[in-house]
């Protein structure tokens, strides 16, 4: 039972939000409705590989043991990313911070990319704009998009159009 509590946590979280999400814009809240009149959702559990989100909208969640690029891409002026648990940190050209570690955990808004890459990736994210998923050779993890059916993460590497 154990192995599945953090997935269906996971997805309890992610539903939670889109369904926050959408009351918020239906109710008028500006900063909402701005975010997400057309967000989707992308939900990663126990993945190995590559994730890759350019986006706009939030992306939160644990990578036990890889890197983690960002980059704000919002011009606000402000820092709209937190990545904690890092034992390593590295600036990279054009805004890029790279982070290495295990057990980290990233949250991210606005305006954004963020590219994951190592083991034990579950995220969520609940935006607008586009997503790789590459899975490892050896990866048992899975994604859902945009609400619907679990799916193994592709070796091959596939884009993901994050609507609603």
């Amino acid at each position: 039972m154990r192995r599945y509590a953090r997935p269906l946590l996971l997805a309890a979280a992610v539903t939670a939000l889109v369904g926050l999400a959408s009351a918020s814009a239906d109710a008028g809240n500006p900063t909402m409705r701005t975010l997400c009149t057309a967000c989707g959702s992308l939900q990663t559990a126990r993945g190995a590989g590559i994730l890759r989100v350019a986006a706009r909208g939030v992306t939160w969640g644990t990578v036990r043991y890889g890197r983690i690029i960002v980059k704000d891409r919002s011009a606000n002026g402000k820092r709209d990313w937190s990545v904690t648990g890092w034992e390593r940190r590295r600036r990279l050209s054009s805004g890029r911070t790279q982070f290495f570690g295990h057990d980290m955990r990233v949250y991210i808004s606005t305006r954004y990319t963020v590219t994951v890459r190592g083991r034990g990736l579950n995220t969520g994210t609940v935006a607008r704009g586009r997503s790789y998923v590459r899975g490892a050779v050896r990866n048992h993890g899975s994604y859902h998009l945009n609400g619907g059916r679990a799916r193994r993460w592709p070796l091959s590497g596939r884009t993901l159009v994050l609507k609603r």
